[in-house]
C-alpha cells in the first residue's frame, strides 16, 4: 500500500467553524458547522517545510483526490498510521 502522509497520525488539520444565526418558533439560536472545504492542515513534527524552513500548510485538505505531493510518508522514519 502507498503511504501518504493524510493516513499519518501527525498530520493536524485546522477547521473552522462557521456560526449561522437560524430562527424557528420566533426562537433565535446559534448553529455552528464545520467549513470543511478550506480546512487546512500540517505537520506536527514540522516535516512538511517549506523552501525557507517554515512549517508548510497544506490548504484545502480535504477537497478534492489524494495530494500527490504528500507522498513523503513512504520514506519518513516517524510515520504512524494504518499501513
Amino acid at each position: 500500500m502507498n503511504r501518504n502522509c493524510v493516513d499519518c497520525y501527525h498530520l493536524k488539520a485546522r477547521i473552522k467553524l462557521i456560526p449561522r444565526i437560524k430562527a424557528k418558533n420566533n426562537i433565535t439560536y446559534l448553529d455552528k458547522k464545520f467549513d470543511w472545504p478550506s480546512a487546512t492542515a500540517s505537520c506536527e513534527l514540522g516535516f512538511l517545510a517549506g523552501e525557507n524552513g517554515e512549517p508548510k500548510v497544506i490548504k484545502n485538505i480535504f477537497k478534492g483526490a489524494p495530494r500527490k505531493h504528500l507522498n513523503f510518508a513512504a520514506r519518513c522514519r516517524y510515520f504512524e498510521g494504518m499501513d
